[in-house]
């Protein structure tokens, strides 16, 4: 992991200009392999649950919008339950 005060410019093992488009239909899996490819940056996507971060590992193959979705239902889920007394 790099130093959170870095840009990713300044993080970067390839220097030649680009762009990468986020759409989403994109799949997690295609997202990180285009950092890597156009910036020789390795990274993960993490996917919010309710209060925590969950790596998406196992839902690569899932769409950025599924896996918002997922965490957008997931995070209401948790907002909604009933405290335990």
């Amino acid at each position: 992991m790099k130093n959170s005060s870095h840009t990713l410019g300044e993080c970067r093992t390839i220097h030649n200009n680009g762009n990468i488009s986020i759409t989403p239909q994109m799949t997690v899996n295609d997202l990180e392999q285009r950092f890597s490819d156009v910036y020789g940056l390795s990274v993960q996507v993490f996917r919010k649950s309710g209060s925590s971060w969950l790596e998406t590992t196992v839902t690569d193959a899932w769409t950025l919008e599924e896996q918002n979705q997922q965490g957008e239902s997931l995070s209401h889920a948790f907002s909604t339950r009933p405290e335990k007394r």
